[in-house]
């Protein structure tokens, strides 16, 4: 037992030379301790005291003892004991820190002559002369074994109260006699000392109850251990399940029944497990998913009814030790081995879709195959495998293939007719706006132009719908390609500013565009196409804003010695996009709301042209709004620089 300071003592005692012994009297001589009258407390004076004591120098080594000291160790003699370290006779021995000179009371264990220890308290009184410790007398109590009983006993009950099962004991009335804190918690109180004198049965369901009283308490009774499971009740309402053993408590000596002890385990997790893997045990087999395991050799250990209906099997146990190669047609086999068990041992499943054979028709049937690997007993890996009868699916994949190929087919004939046709419709159209402006150049009454006027705002418009539905034919054909020569951007964006503005003005908008210095005038790509992006994006801003203005803003950065990436971001002041209809509005024929073609007039597919052009410029596009807040719209385009700007 470790050495431990239990309580202050009395202060240090001072020598008085003319009252006490010089220690160096009590020192051995020739390893015999010394006789003679060398002060108060030489070594006879020690032996006429009857209580264990020896004094010590302050190295610690013991200079003299009494004989009681010695009897008490089983010496034969004091002069077996003189010259030995106090380390040497106590058993888990910790510094006394002797040169602080505090007194110190102290529980150990002394080691007896015959090896065995005796507990015991320890009185260190330093001895102060000069101002220096001298040493110290050490008086020793022997407990008789009361203190060792008292600590024994409060390491039993903090084992008790720490235990996390219910430990308690019952009286013969069936009421609770004592129940250890883990108890207490198990059932919701606490403090252990609210259950004691209450009835069991206010812990127990009913069903428990009637266990207790028809069938533990009469086994117990006749001195038998009993075990089973109950259900607790706590304060709360819980019910937890519980592991029970219930056995007689005896007197130790007249064998008196003290009452019936009970040990109860919280379960009610492990019960839970229980049941959901009946409940899985359950749906595994009832389920017509075909369920299998299989040993690391390859051979069968577990299939369920539904693998038996699915390959044509009467009864699972004529599965069981069948290779896994016979249910699989030669090719799938091949694919398993090759493919399947290397991945699933590697990675610990695969999915995908395989073949197995039906035994009774021969016929090979496709399935969708979830291979996995399970850990056994031993640490060791079996080969699970669930398949879900692909057959159907499989048809019903072939039909929409089938059908989605004419879908696509007729609809490519569909984009490449009018794409094929746009030089056909684009002409009459171009016939009939240039003859309008002929005829609005001749003298004309008020009531003609207005007229004519009409017809022409009509037919650019008709024109507009039919270049961008025509575009968007060649691009869905794969017929409209981008066409790159050397342009000014800075010229090209002065002429959308310039078309753009009296739509802008006659709204009482502001149209500015800003170009950063750093971007290069002189640029390489289909400027025809950029023109046609910034067209479409400012004058959706200024289509759907109806106060304030509309900003370009144009920057770019390199991106290598050869090109740039070009970013433009057209800002207005409008009526902004909520966030659940940002993504729609690039997609054809789609607006943010489907009233918005009657109010604001448009195809739709304005958005989704600017953002197949992005594409094949190697760019990006995406708009940033808040509804009432207006819209940012942003896109990039990687253009090469022209040899003036390398």
């Amino acid at each position: 037992m470790m050495s431990q300071l239990t309580e202050y003592v009395p202060a240090p005692v001072a020598i008085e030379p003319h009252r006490l012994f010089c220690l160096a009297d009590l020192a051995p001589e020739n390893g015999k301790p010394r006789s003679g009258t060398g002060g108060l407390f030489s070594s006879r004076a020690l032996d006429a005291i009857a209580v264990p004591v020896y004094a010590i120098d302050p190295g610690e080594t013991l200079i003299a003892a009494n004989r009681a000291f010695a009897e008490l160790l089983g010496y034969q003699s004091v002069s077996e004991l003189v010259g030995k370290k106090v380390r040497q006779l106590v058993v888990a021995y910790a510094d006394r820190q002797l040169q602080s000179g505090v007194p110190m009371r102290v529980e150990e264990t002394l080691r007896r002559a015959d090896g065995t220890g005796l507990s015991v308290e320890c009185s260190y009184h330093p001895l102060i002369e000069a101002g220096k410790v001298a040493g110290a007398i050490v008086t020793v109590v022997d407990d008789g074994g009361s203190k060792r009983f008292e600590r024994e006993w409060r390491k039993l009950s903090a084992l008790i109260d720490s235990s996390e099962d219910l430990i308690g004991i019952g009286s013969a009335d069936l009421t609770v006699a004592f129940l250890n804190q883990g108890g207490a918690r198990m059932v919701g109180l606490s403090n252990p000392a609210q259950a004691v004198g209450r009835p069991i049965r206010e812990f127990l369901t009913q069903k428990a109850y009637d266990t207790v009283q028809n069938e533990a308490w009469p086994a117990v009774n006749q001195g038998l251990n009993w075990r089973g499971e109950l259900q607790l009740v706590s304060a709360n309402g819980n019910m937890l399940d519980v592991l029970t053993h219930s056995f007689l408590v005896r007197h130790r000596e007249n064998g008196e029944i003290l009452g019936q002890a009970t040990i109860m385990r919280d379960i009610t997790e492990r019960k839970k497990i229980e049941r959901e893997r009946q409940m899985l045990a359950s749906l595994v087999e009832s389920t017509r998913d075909f369920i299998a395991l299989a040993s690391p050799e390859g051979r069968v250990t577990y299939v369920n009814e539904g693998a038996c209906r699915l390959v044509g099997i009467s009864d699972p146990k004529d599965a069981i030790g069948m290779r896994i190669s016979d249910f699989h047609p030669e090719e799938s086999w091949k694919k398993i081995t090759t493919e399947v068990i290397p991945a699933a041992k590697r990675d610990g499943h695969w999915r995908g879709e395989a073949q197995v054979r039906n035994f009774k028709t021969g016929e090979a049937i496709d399935v969708l195959l979830n291979a996995f690997m399970v850990r056994t007993e031993g640490d060791e890996f079996a080969l699970g495998a669930v398949m879900q009868d692909n057959s159907e699916r499989k048809r019903t994949e072939e039909s929409l293939r089938q059908a989605k190929e004419a879908a696509e087919t007729a609809n490519r004939l569909k984009s490449e007719f009018l794409a094929n046709m746009s030089h056909e419709i684009r002409t009459p159209m171009n016939g009939i706006i240039a003859m309008t402006e002929l005829a609005l150049e001749t003298e004309l009454t008020a009531e003609q132009r207005n007229f004519l006027e009409i017809a022409k705002e009509s037919s650019d418009s008709l024109l507009r719908i039919i270049n961008d539905i025509l575009d968007f034919s060649k691009i869905e054909a794969g017929k409209l390609d981008l066409d790159p020569t050397d342009f000014n951007l800075r010229q090209v964006l002065s002429d959308i500013v310039k078309l753009m503005s009296p739509a802008a003005e006659q709204k009482a908008l502001s149209l500015t565009c800003e170009v950063d210095s750093a971007v290069p005038a002189l640029l390489r790509g289909d400027f025809v196409r950029l023109r046609q992006i910034i067209v479409n994006l400012v004058g959706n801003a200024i289509k759907f804003t109806q106060k304030g203005g509309v900003e370009v803003d144009v920057h770019a950065e390199p991106e290598s010695a050869e090109a740039i990436r070009l970013q433009v971001d057209v800002k207005d002041s409008g009526i902004g996009i909520p966030q659940d209809k940002q993504r729609l509005i690039f997609e054809s024929f789609a607006q943010a709301d489907g009233s918005m073609s009657r109010r604001f007039g448009g195809t739709g597919l304005g958005l989704t042209i600017s953002s197949r052009l992005v594409e094949m410029m190697q760019g990006k596009i995406w708009v940033e709004s808040l509804p009432g807040a207006g819209s940012t719209f942003h896109f990039t385009a990687r253009l090469k620089l022209v040899c003036g700007n390398c």
